[in-house]
C-alpha cells in the first residue's frame, strides 16, 4: 500500500514542463485589448521632469487660458462646428 502512495503523490516533471513551456508562450503571445486613454482631469502619477505644465503654480497659468478651456469644454459638437463631422450628426441636423 506504501508504494502505491509514492507513485501517486511522486511530482511529474513532465506535466510540470508542459506547464511551464504553456505559460511562457501565454506570456509571449498575450495582448492588451484595452485601450488606455489619459484623464486630462486627472494628475498623473509621476511627474514628468520635463513637463514644464506639471510644476505652474496655479497663480502663473493665465486666467484667459483656463476660461478658453472651460468654454470649449462646455461647448456641444454642433456648437463646436459650424458643419457636421460624423455620418451621425449629418442624420440629426436633418430632422
Amino acid at each position: 500500500m506504501r508504494d502505491i502512495d509514492v507513485i501517486i503523490n511522486k511530482p511529474k516533471p513532465f506535466k510540470t514542463t508542459l506547464l511551464i513551456e504553456a505559460a511562457k508562450r501565454e506570456k509571449k503571445y498575450f495582448k492588451v485589448y484595452q485601450e488606455f486613454r489619459p484623464n486630462p482631469a486627472g494628475r498623473s502619477l509621476t511627474p514628468k521632469f520635463y513637463a514644464r505644465h506639471e510644476y505652474l503654480e496655479s497663480e502663473e497659468i493665465p486666467e484667459e487660458y483656463v476660461e478658453l478651456i472651460r468654454i470649449h469644454t462646455s461647448r456641444l459638437p454642433q456648437d463646436r462646428a459650424s458643419y457636421p463631422l460624423t455620418e451621425n450628426q449629418r442624420l440629426l441636423s436633418s430632422f
